[in-house]
């Protein structure tokens, strides 16, 4: 189990630059220019990408999410 852990975590690691978490309240959360991956949770959130090919994930609630500029 502790390899698979190390495995996953390295993944997550060299896939994203910046890992950015909100929490149960209403969050405008806003990425960098690198790769990042935004969640929201719960609450009704905007989550701005940014430039970078980023991941968003807006949880619980009535969520606004915007890509913006990047590849994926």
């Amino acid at each position: 189990m502790s390899n698979l852990l190390s495995s996953n975590l390295n993944t997550i690691a060299q896939k994203y630059n910046q890992i950015i978490d909100g929490d149960s309240t209403d969050n405008i959360i806003w990425g960098t220019e690198n790769n990042d991956l935004i969640y929201g949770y719960t609450g009704n959130d905007t989550l701005h990408g940014g430039a970078g090919n980023d991941d968003l994930e807006g949880g619980d609630g009535n969520d606004i999410l915007y890509g913006e500029d990047g590849a994926g």
